[in-house]
């Protein structure tokens, strides 16, 4: 394990709690702010997995692609899961998923939909919103459960 990468793992995973604690906050009243935390959550948790596999993380808000290119097969061919691991690492593989599936939702969930004079406001309903905080606490959850297995070794970071 490179010193530093654990802790670089950790400080992205607390930025993606707080984001995701903000997007539970609004998701009673401001469906559009909370998928936009939301969002923000799931993005930081799967950056935290760069950090810990010390890989340069993408800058863009889908971090799964990069330039039409899949970086996340980085990360995970970077992680060792033993065997009875497996659900986890399908958890991680989700990732691939949750990434550009909520990347969009960046942008829509700020300015809203410009071709068609959309605001935010418009275009997202309550369930939208609690369906994001749902993926965003996922993605959370797995990230806190992957980086607490490689600080006791359970799960490898290869070099």
């Amino acid at each position: 394990m490179i010193p530093g990468t654990i802790s670089n793992a950790n400080s992205w995973l607390a930025t993606a709690q707080n984001d995701l604690d903000r997007a539970n906050k609004l998701k009673e009243s401001d469906f559009a702010g909370a998928i936009e935390a939301a969002q923000m959550a799931m993005e930081k948790a799967i950056k935290s997995m760069y950090a810990l596999v010390n890989i340069s993380i993408p800058r863009t808000h889908d971090a799964v692609f990069e330039k039409g290119k899949d970086r996340f097969i980085e990360v995970v061919e970077r992680l060792h899961f033993p065997l009875e691991y497996v659900a986890i690492q399908r958890r991680l593989l989700r990732f691939r998923w949750l990434g550009p599936m909520w990347g969009w939702a960046n942008n829509v969930s700020r300015y809203g939909y410009e071709p068609a004079n959309a605001p935010p406001s418009a275009l997202f309903t309550q369930v939208e919103a609690n369906n994001a905080c749902q993926y965003a606490a996922e993605a959370v959850i797995t990230a806190v459960t992957i980086i607490s297995h490689v600080t006791t070794g359970d799960i490898i970071v290869r070099s």
